[in-house]
């Protein structure tokens, strides 16, 4: 009896086809520098503002091969959140956004991008805990972001301005950072 209220657990292979169409990679035209996904209807992409930061002609490649050059329309380095603007129209879907608050520790997520330029990557883990706070920066320039969501799940330079996926395939955050052993 006990077996039957086992709850099953993520279907990523079915989350992995219902958000590929919606990630992008963010390039100069040589590197790709991290991942991005699509926001809406009208081309904005929101990926991290590191990815983007010192970039002088920013690209996105999006899941149908599409090379758009894209605009900056916000970028926010202490909370290390970029908006961009395709300069293409695609009818590429956007992502579901989840509802503020929804995720918690010890639930499933997927974080999805493009680590070591191996492309269209996904894995899984849980989060470790939420409204965590780090430091980012150098002695130079250094600088804290704030209510972070921390999980295990595999991710690598190429990962940033990823979507992070709760167990339905919302996004409940972005990759922004690592921590070093």
């Amino acid at each position: 009896s006990q077996i039957s209220s086992i709850t099953p657990g993520v279907a990523a292979d079915k989350i992995y086809s219902k958000v590929s169409p919606s990630i992008v990679q963010i390039t100069d035209g040589t590197y790709t520098y991290g991942a991005g996904f699509i926001y809406d209807t009208s081309g904005h992409v929101i990926t991290a503002a590191h990815v983007i930061d010192g970039l002088k002609n920013i690209s996105v490649i999006l899941s149908d091969g599409t090379i758009s050059p894209a605009t900056v329309v916000g970028s926010a380095l202490h909370s290390d959140v970029a908006v961009l603007k395709l300069a293409v129209s695609t009818s590429l879907p956007p992502v579901t956004m989840a509802a503020d608050n929804s995720v918690a520790a010890g639930e499933a997520v997927l974080a999805y991008g493009h680590p070591y330029d191996l492309m269209n990557s996904l894995s899984s883990g849980v989060v470790s805990q939420i409204h965590r706070f780090v430091n980012t920066g150098s002695d130079t320039n250094e600088h804290w972001l704030a209510d972070l969501i921390q999980f295990d799940a595999v991710a690598n330079p190429g990962n940033s301005g990823g979507p992070l996926f709760d167990q339905n395939g919302n996004v409940v955050g972005m990759v922004v950072a690592g921590i070093m052993p």
